[in-house]
């Protein structure tokens, strides 16, 4: 692991910089420190949906995952019932809840409001969390959080141009970008946090 930093303007921002899926190259170069700081402040009865962070440190939290090989506990972020009193860690997975390419073969079902059911019981029930995923991934789940920005805490790293620079922004505007485009996978992503 490789944290690299950079100076815009006055502010200094630190990057995750992996070999694995290229990270500084996309948006889990912001997500995975940020992540990473968030599993430090917790500091116990951490729970992570979506098996993430294992890929890139040692992880010794619980894993919700219902078929990933390092998911300590194989079951669906909406079937799993132990969120009470925990610190709940997901970095860009909830947007795939309910779209079809959750799924394989015929049970290629889609649920619109999976995911933003499965946010609110985190956000509601949980001790604290930090949820991550890039807008324009999950219009359906935007368009939802965007309607009741007022119930949560959050905030958007977006990017501008091809560099790594990613910049901080804490308003509506990170709503209105495109995923995979002009620059491919997440150009802007939302932070929901609750707790830290």
């Amino acid at each position: 692991m490789i944290v690299r930093f950079y100076k815009m303007n006055t502010e200094i921002t630190y990057y995750f910089d992996h070999p694995y899926n290229k990270t500084i190259t996309n948006e889990r170069a912001v997500e995975i420190v940020l992540g990473l700081r968030y599993i430090d402040l917790t500091r116990g009865d951490l729970v992570e949906i979506g098996a993430v962070t294992p890929y890139y440190v040692n992880s010794n939290h619980e894993i919700v995952d219902p078929s990933d090989r390092m998911a300590t506990t194989k079951e669906f972020a909406e079937n799993y019932d132990n969120y009470n009193d925990k610190n709940v860690l997901s970095i860009s997975t909830i947007e795939h809840m309910g779209m079809a390419d959750r799924f394989s073969g015929p049970e290629k079902i889609k649920n619109e409001t999976l995911a933003f059911d499965v946010l609110n019981k985190i956000y509601k029930e949980s001790k604290s969390c930090f949820i991550t995923w890039p807008i324009g991934y999950n219009l359906e789940l935007d368009k939802k959080v965007k309607e009741n920005l007022n119930k949560f805490n959050y905030f958007f790293y977006v990017k501008r141009n091809q560099n790594p620079l990613w910049e901080l922004i804490n308003d509506e505007e990170g709503f209105n970008f495109n995923y995979s485009s002009p620059f491919k996978y997440g150009n802007s992503i939302i932070f929901i946090t609750k707790g830290i």
